[in-house]
């Protein structure tokens, strides 16, 4: 009896996934506008260096949701876990970076 191997059908959570993660880089894109905005009108060198990172941060995001999406069959998962954190860490920064130029 020979068996047949089937390819595994992820569905549609490789969608959902790359949808919540541009979501996630549109927010992020966002906030680095307004991030960079005050950092050129009080020319404040630290709001413009953290804008930088969070654009760049955004960009990658939304790459690498590009790639999980295509390369769900073949992807190690380690890797996500630090893009989570990586993420979430960028968007910390950028909000507490902004709230403390208000306080200041």
């Amino acid at each position: 009896m020979k068996v047949i191997a089937h390819e595994r059908d992820p569905g549609l959570q490789p969608e959902r996934t790359q949808l919540s993660w541009q979501r996630t880089a549109l927010s992020t894109f966002a906030l680095t506008v307004v991030v960079l905005r005050t950092g050129l009108s009080s020319r404040n060198a630290l709001m413009m260096a953290v804008s930088v990172l969070s654009a760049i941060m955004a960009l990658l995001v939304v790459i690498l949701s590009y790639r999980y999406r295509y390369n769900v069959q073949n992807l190690d998962f380690r890797p996500l876990a630090f893009r989570k954190k990586a993420v979430s860490l960028t968007l910390t920064f950028s909000a507490l970076t902004l709230v403390m130029h208000h306080f200041i």
